[in-house]
Order: structure tokens, then C-alpha cells, then sequence
């Protein structure tokens, strides 16, 4: 951007690209790959195998490479998340709300790691869910990071069993690892509610929900569709939002789960109280 705008012009460009490469985005885009370049890659590999037979009785040596492959790259990806979560130091931040601040009547549900609540804003580890995972010793379940898109792994699951039937082992092998990949960090919400479903009892008698630094995207929406189910139908649902632009996704989102008793507010207004 520098080589083409001005330097006026730098920091807005920064700040729009920056925010349109943000966590959701990023966990929504690992549920789509660029396919049909692995694809086809997949398949000069397999052509060039040097087989006489063609693309069949290479479904083993294939599955092998593939699976060293991609297995290589999901370890590491969750592998670095921990890591950079291990290091993100929290003890030496002041706290910015006196709501939060060794608040022991509320529950929280915490869906980014770190554990600012526990260090930050003296939580009972009690009181919290660290929904996606974080490090010890404030969780003991790893930090994972994923996509929701679980249409794609049927897609591969049958490609790969049409490409078999056809004879074409080296590509039921490509199909085979994409929906593997797919599936590997597939963000299963469902298991994870059912992981934590006595948190969630808990929260029957909440009478009012704040929901803070959250995209509210379509990934975690089942979790709030879930709180839905459990608190009151008078609950009141405080939704703070960063960008005025967020305002109408975010009512959306809420209408789209049935909740319809909410209220928009800026994000300075929550840290303020």
C-alpha cells in the first residue's frame, strides 16, 4: 500500500484491511482452502508417481504423503496457538472496568484463551468458561482454533468414494486427505456444549447477558443459541460493539437466534461502568 497511496491515506488502508483479516474471518477461511490448487497439485503427483498401472494401486503411498503432510500442518497450527497464548503476559495490565473487577455473583464464558479474567480482574476460576480452551493452570484443555463448515467434509467423503468406484485411486486419495484436513479442525460446537453442559445449567437463573469483544460469528453463534435456550425469555442482552458498522450485523445475528429483548451499545460505554 505504501508504493501506491499516499502517506495520508496509509493508516486508513492499514486499519480496513487489518480488520477484515480479523479472528472470525481467519477461522472461517480454514474451512476454505484453496481446493482446487491442492487438487491439483495432488494429482501431478500422482501422475508422476511413475507407476505403470496408472493412478491405481497407489492409494497407500499416497494416503502416506498426504497425511504427513496435512497432519504436519494441523499439529503445528494449534501447536503455535498454544504457544503464543503461553506467552501473552497478563499480569501486568490494570484493570479497565470496575463491573468486571472481582466480580464474584456472574458467570463468564470466555472465548479467547487468555486468562485476563483470572489475572487481570481476580475471577474464581469457578466462574468461567474458557469455552475454546487456554493454558494452565487456569484451563486444562488445549486452545483450538477451527471453522464450522462441515458440508465440505461430506463433499470430499463422497468424492473420494465416486473417485474409487471409478478406479482413480490417486484422486480418492486427494479427496480422502481434504476431507481428513476438513474434519481435523472442524469446530464441532455441538460437542463442545455437550462438553460443558453442567456450565450451562448454571446459567439458568441469568436474568441479564453481556456479550463484549465478541464478532458474534456464525461459528460461535450455536453457543449463544444455547444460552437462549436456557436463560429466561425476559433476559435482557447487552451486545457492545466496536465499529458502527457492526450495529446491524450484529442486531441480525441476535434476531437470527430468537433474541429480540437487546441492546446495542458502543464498546467505551461497557469499560466506563
Amino acid at each position: 500500500h505504501f508504493k501506491k497511496d499516499k502517506w495520508e491515506n496509509i493508516i486508513e488502508v492499514w486499519e480496513k484491511d487489518i480488520y477484515s483479516l480479523l479472528w472470525s474471518n481467519l477461522e472461517y477461511m480454514l474451512g476454505y482452502a484453496n481446493d482446487d490448487i491442492i487438487i491439483d497439485e495432488g494429482k501431478d503427483i500422482a501422475n508422476n508417481i511413475g507407476l505403470e498401472s496408472g493412478p491405481i494401486q497407489i492409494k497407500d503411498t499416497l494416503n502416506d504423503f498426504w497425511r504427513s503432510k496435512f497432519n504436519h500442518y494441523i499439529d503445528r497450527l494449534n501447536g503455535y496457538l498454544f504457544d503464543w497464548i503461553k506467552h501473552i503476559n497478563t499480569k501486568g495490565i490494570k484493570p479497565q472496568s470496575r463491573k468486571l473487577y472481582n466480580n464474584d455473583d456472574d458467570f463468564f464464558i470466555n472465548f479467547n484463551y487468555t486468562p485476563v479474567l483470572e489475572t487481570v480482574y481476580n475471577i474464581d476460576y469457578t466462574q468461567i468458561l474458557h469455552i475454546h480452551g487456554g493454558v494452565p493452570p487456569y484451563c486444562d484443555i488445549a486452545p483450538f482454533i477451527g471453522h464450522n463448515n462441515s458440508e465440505i467434509i461430506k463433499k470430499y467423503n463422497n468424492l473420494s468414494k465416486k473417485a474409487l468406484d471409478e478406479f482413480d485411486e490417486g484422486l480418492s486419495s486427494i479427496y480422502r486427505e481434504l476431507s481428513y484436513y476438513y474434519d481435523k479442525l472442524l469446530k464441532d460446537s455441538a460437542s463442545f456444549i455437550r462438553t460443558f453442559n453442567s456450565f450451562f445449567d448454571k446459567l439458568a437463573n441469568v436474568d441479564e447477558i453481556f456479550i463484549y469483544g465478541h464478532s458474534l460469528n456464525e461459528i460461535d453463534m450455536p453457543y449463544f443459541e444455547k444460552i437462549k435456550s436456557i436463560v429466561s425469555d425476559a433476559a435482557k442482552w447487552n451486545i457492545y460493539y466496536f465499529k458502527e458498522s457492526d450495529k446491524d450485523r450484529f442486531y441480525e445475528a441476535m434476531k437470527s437466534i430468537g433474541v429480540v429483548n437487546c441492546t446495542l451499545n458502543a464498546s467505551f460505554s461497557f469499560w466506563e461502568s
